[in-house]
């Protein structure tokens, strides 16, 4: 089984894809509070552990070289982030 980390998780829609597509979700990274508190219902379908915090404070050194498999992550868009003021 192929192990996934989610960062930029939002309230996980790229973590349902990754596990209908047969990944296992062991952690995911959110930095809103709303979103994570969204995404840790959603994991106890998908499971995985919630870090709620900014994706620089993470420390990516607590998953052993055998996992995960891949990182998955959804940044947001320009134009609807608070980076994309277009006035």
């Amino acid at each position: 089984m192929v192990k996934c980390v989610s960062i930029f998780s939002g309230a996980g829609g790229l973590d349902v894809g990754a596990h209908q597509a047969g990944a296992k979700i062991i952690a995911c990274v959110e930095n809103d509070a709303d979103a994570a508190q969204t995404l840790r219902l959603n994991t106890k379908t998908l499971g995985g552990e919630v870090f709620e915090k900014d994706i620089q404070d993470v420390d990516f050194h607590v998953w052993n070289s055998s996992e995960p498999n891949i990182l998955i992550g959804g940044p947001p868009c320009q134009p609807f982030s608070k980076n994309g003021y277009w006035g």
